[in-house]
């Protein structure tokens, strides 16, 4: 029977409990229990000795007999067992994050989803056709090209005794909303859509339908090999799948290709108009925002709980937690997809689902086939495929949703490593917060030691919030040397920020919290504290993931129980731990591989360096920080081979950090938005390529320019945006222009206007009438090729000619008109209240390859990156 970490590592004294005495002898005094016998035994290690310490705490990898755990709690071997317990834990989960189906060859089965056959769809947009912005001719190729696919499809469904209607149409339409903080409208000229039809068995009646959707056009400059030819490839392919099936679906299902997502969702809004939109009852929408990765569910329509009833029942590899609803609800993320309008307008239910990882490639030029990987596409596919039989056949698709309730209990649902999915409604949830509170009062009641657990939960409430002011302090400071330094090695976050965020917990925990009369079972319930009070702020802001925290209570409580034996004390750890990490472990990492991307393709005005630091403390210090804290606080030995061992970690780190220049690679490119604008200047045409920044690095802090004087810098409120308007860099960027701030750069190139280039937008203004009480203006624009027009109104409308109502109380309006090629011209008239008021108008043509010229001319002048 070994001795207890106490007696023979720190001051050879015990510290006495009440409780059974033979009980007493078989636990450790860190598990809460201590031994009477405080002698050293033999060989054990004496002293204080940081030298010593470290030592001990680092050598048990290498087999030391000092910390054979076979000798239970001898030395510090009971915190490195716990070490590898967490280990172990964090081993299974990060399998269960990593667990996707297993690929399909093209050989299969034709009713079994292939990831190699819907591979092949995406070669064919991103490889071969490439870019497919909005009303570009490469577009328009897509569009023949899904035409011929939908054709194909026809005609397979009737060998195998499918009746399957297509459709193919272009829709004008406007709408408005709240973008980005403005007032805006939206107008949209000639969007296509195709749609194709599988007639279940009620054929094709006005019965309930099930819309699946995504895009087939792609971001300026990027041939969406991911976002969203992956999605397209696979719905193509679960096309094939049902129509090779022997038994038709009970109701139909409609496939949606939109042709202009990007542009912010214009397409979906036209189907809201179209015949088959009304028979609609639920919809999925795929969408994609990185390469590869977990098909994660990261929103439905709220008040429908059936929804999350039927995934549970559908999806084999699930990959789900509510936490990410509460995240898009409150806008955290700048970024929305086609869901806003069936689900928001079309007051339509569904879900929305995406992929993530790798998300530096988001929009650019590197999202290409090659790295929308096969693994993505199967779990996709086979989500998707099981999703729409279930959901289409189901008695819950046939009833009247119209009438919901929001006021009704929230849905939670998680999966526990992508096994299966757990569905909890908001009553059950809180009922756990409940049952944990009533334990630990009960336990609290029956302690001793309730004094040491309120100043042990003082210490870990101030550990967690100044270890997160730590770490924003430590970006910030890291950030003023070398921004961005962990934009290409995500893993530099936990040595950089993670370690001096844990030190910060740990030693404000033993700071406060006094040593006498301190056990692992004292730590745990001031844990368990910590996290009732967490879960009783999310209960009352009413967040989905507020099941977390109460989940992670009543494991703290159980890990109180007392047990026997020489490894109570890992025994314990395991059963506080499991439930963090299981739970934990996806949200950390999704959390961590979103935000990095999200933070890395910001600009200026955003502290990148100081908000990731933010959030990486704050995960680690509610995930493992405060745990590990509570094991610390005994043994000095420990906490000092701690110290040292994140000490070491966090200055390499710093080291790496600050030692690289630029933090782009070509795999995490930085961002460079280049407009090509074009004015007529002594009588003569000309043009300048004016380059800007699109993360927090500003042009003239990087090592990219030459210094040939081809390349001049200048400042963007001195440059031609007087003549061409203020709001042309803000027509692609997540942010206003403002945003980006800094520098502009201009190539000096007079003579660069693309050979292809279509004739300039007619704009005229056919009326500007001062004389009355208001100023009334009358302008028509006709668009040769397409482009998109931006009319910014800084003046209180009185009326106007758009067919939505005016914003009360609205001070500045943005109108956004988008043209197809061919598409009639167009007049706006309206009327506003202050005569001397500012009106922009904006131009920016998008079509006849010009991007791609402006592209090959300035690619060879600038590094891979």
């Amino acid at each position: 029977m070994s001795e207890s970490t106490e007696s023979t590592g720190l001051r050879k004294r015990s510290v006495g409990v009440s409780g059974d005495s033979k009980a007493a002898n078989l636990t450790p005094s860190v598990g809460g229990e201590s031994r009477s016998d405080s002698r050293p035994k033999a060989g054990s290690v004496e002293g204080d000795g940081w030298f010593l310490d470290v030592c001990l705490f680092c050598s048990s990898s290498a087999g030391s007999p000092l910390l054979d755990m076979s000798a239970g709690v001898e030395g510090d071997g009971w915190f490195l067992g716990c070490m590898l317990v967490l280990l172990v834990i964090s081993g299974l989960a990060f399998a269960g994050y990593e667990r996707r189906p297993l690929v399909v060859s093209e050989n299969a089965p034709m009713d079994r989803f292939s990831a190699v056959r819907a591979k092949e769809k995406v070669v064919k947009l991103s490889d071969e056709i490439g870019e497919r912005t909005f009303a570009s001719p490469e577009n328009v190729v897509t569009a023949e090209w899904v035409w011929s696919e939908m054709n194909r499809l026809v005609d397979l469904g009737k060998e195998h005794g499918f009746k399957i209607e297509i459709e193919r149409w272009r829709t004008s339409g406007t709408f408005d909303l709240i973008f980005y903080g403005s007032n805006t409208v939206f107008a949209y000229h000639d969007v296509e859509n195709i749609a194709l039809k599988i007639c279940g068995l009620d054929d094709c009646s006005e019965g309930p339908s099930t819309l699946v959707n995504s895009h087939f056009d792609s971001a300026l400059g990027s041939p969406g090999g991911s976002d969203a030819g992956g999605m397209v490839g696979v719905m193509l392919e679960v096309i094939s799948n049902i129509v090779h099936r022997e038994e038709k679906l009970a109701h139909s299902t409609i496939f949606l290709f939109n042709g202009a997502e990007e542009p912010y969702c214009l397409a979906a809004h036209a189907f809201l108009s179209h015949p088959w939109c009304k028979t609609v009852a639920a919809f999925i929408n795929l969408e994609s925002s990185g390469a590869g990765g977990n098909n994660l569910l990261f929103r439905m329509t709220p008040g429908h709980n059936w929804l999350g009833k039927i995934y549970q029942r559908a999806v084999e590899y699930p990959f789900v937690f509510s936490g990410a609803q509460d995240v898009f609800e409150r806008k955290v993320v700048p970024s929305n997809t086609d869901y806003i309008m069936w689900s928001d307008r079309g007051n339509i239910p569904g879900y929305d689902f995406a992929n993530y990882r790798h998300g530096a490639v988001y929009h650019t030029a590197r999202d290409t086939s090659s790295r929308c990987t096969n693994s993505f596409l199967q779990d996709m596919g086979e989500s998707t495929l099981d999703l729409i039989t279930i959901l289409t056949n189901s008695l819950e698709l046939e009833e009247d949703h119209s009438d919901v309730d929001l006021s009704k209990p929230k849905l939670v649902m998680f999966d526990l490593l992508r096994l299966f999915t757990v569905v909890l409604d908001e009553t059950i949830v809180n009922a756990i917060y409940a049952v944990a509170g009533v334990l630990l009062l009960r336990v609290l009641s029956f302690s001793n030691d309730r004094k040491v657990v309120f100043q042990c939960f003082l210490g870990m409430i101030l550990g967690f919030i100044l270890a997160i002011a730590a770490a924003v302090v430590v970006g910030l400071g890291v950030g003023s040397v070398s921004k961005l330094s962990w934009y290409a090695r995500i893993w530099l976050v936990l040595p950089l920020y993670a370690a001096p965020s844990m030190l910060m917990t740990v030693w404000l925990m033993r700071l406060v919290t006094p040593r006498d009369g301190y056990t692992f079972d004292t730590g745990l319930k001031a844990l368990s504290l910590v996290y009732m009070a967490v879960a009783g702020i999310f209960a009352a802001l009413r967040l989905r993931m507020s099941y977390m925290p109460a989940i992670y209570a009543l494991g703290a409580l159980a890990g109180t129980v007392k047990l026997g034996g020489p490894y109570s004390v890992q025994m314990k750890f395991f059963i506080v731990m499991a439930p963090i990490v299981v739970i934990g472990f996806p949200v950390c990492a999704t959390s961590v591989e979103v935000f990095s991307a999200v933070f890395g393709r910001s600009g200026v005005a955003v502290k990148e360096d100081a908000i990731m630091a933010g959030l990486v403390s704050f995960l680690v210090a509610a995930h493992v920080s405060l745990p590990i804290g509570c094991l610390a606080l005994k043994t000095r030995r420990s906490l000092t081979g701690l110290t040292v061992v994140l000490t070491l970690a966090f200055f390499s780190a710093l080291v790496l950090a600050v030692a690289r220049d630029v933090p782009y690679t070509s795999e995490y490119p930085k961002r460079l938005i280049a407009n090509e604008v074009r004015f007529f200047e002594d009588g003569g045409e000309k043009s300048r390529i004016i380059m800007t920044p699109g993360d927090s690095y500003q042009t003239g802090d990087l090592p990219l320019w030459p210094s040939d004087g081809f390349i001049t810098e200048s400042n963007a409120g001195d440059h031609l945006f007087g003549k061409v308007g203020s709001s042309v860099f803000d027509l692609f960027l997540p942010t206003a222009a403002s945003v980006l701030g800094g520098r502009t750069l201009v190539l000096n190139d007079t003579q660069h206007i693309g050979k292809d280039s279509p004739n300039y937008v007619n704009l005229k203004v056919h009326r500007d009438n001062k004389w009355g009480e208001t100023r009334k203006l009358s302008i028509s624009v006709e668009v040769p090729g397409c482009g998109i027009i931006v009319f910014r109104i800084r003046a209180k409308i009185k009326s106007w000619s758009l067919p939505v109502e005016i914003v009360p109380d609205g001070d500045q309006y943005i109108f956004r008109t988008f043209f197809a090629k061919g598409s009639k011209p167009y007049r706006f008239d309206f009327e506003v209240e202050d005569k001397s008021a500012k009106i922009d108008v904006d131009v920016l043509g998008i079509t006849q390859g010009d991007s791609r010229t402006m592209a090959e001319h300035i690619r060879p002048k600038i590094p891979d990156w």
